[in-house]
């Protein structure tokens, strides 16, 4: 978290930095507006981003996150791993925590209902972070539109990496929680079917083949 909190204030100072000697001169409008708008747009979008993740987190229970959007591949997972999001991923703020459900470390790694709950959590987070990554832009609407390239946009670029970034670190981590869903759901049903008498005897298998 402190290091997003660094990362928005330095892009707001070079944000009003840059205005002051490309926006300025052009547009010919007071300092007092350009520090305003620009803090006034970040606390705008990062309003929007909550609000986006409050309501994905209350639908949560629709998402499917084995749906073909939401179903990672090893192939997508060794993609993204070469773009950093394994490196970077270490350097993002656990939202989840706000939540009751940190994503830092997997908790119950032996249960499924967790798993799959863990499961809907990151879907449903990667869709709040899309969402906001694309909502964001909305703010340019907020000043008169000659200021969308000193308010606006800016912010809302920076508003995008900050949103992709998580989305691609929690689709990086969805496929383990899928190997590990599916593992337990293949033990699952084994125990049931070795729970069914073959002649008076249920047979009994050994849980170290898993």
């Amino acid at each position: 978290m402190i290091l997003y909190i660094i990362t928005i204030t330095f892009c707001s100072a070079a944000i009003i930095v840059l205005n002051y000697f490309v926006q300025m001169p052009v547009l010919d409008f007071p300092l007092w507006l350009n520090v305003l708008g620009v803090l006034v747009s970040i606390v705008a979008v990062i309003a929007l981003d909550g609000l986006i993740a409050h309501i994905c987190h209350k639908l949560q229970n629709r998402v499917n996150p084995f749906s073909r959007f939401f179903s990672v591949s090893k192939r997508q997972k060794n993609v993204l791993g070469a773009l950093g999001a394994k490196r970077y991923k270490k350097f993002l703020p656990d939202l989840g925590a706000l939540v009751k459900f940190p994503k830092k470390k997997i908790a119950q790694p032996g249960s499924k209902e967790y798993i799959g709950l863990y499961l809907a959590e990151s879907a449903s987070g990667e869709a709040g972070h899309w969402i906001g990554a694309a909502a964001g832009f909305l703010i340019i609407f907020m000043f008169p539109l000659k200021y969308y390239l000193c308010f606006g946009i800016p912010v809302a670029a920076v508003n995008f990496i900050l949103c992709v970034l998580p989305a691609l670190a929690l689709r990086y981590n969805r496929y383990s929680l899928q190997v590990i869903y599916k593992g337990l759901e293949r033990r699952e049903n084994v125990r049931v079917l070795t729970s069914i008498p073959v002649d008076g005897i249920a047979p009994q298998i050994s849980e170290q083949i898993f």
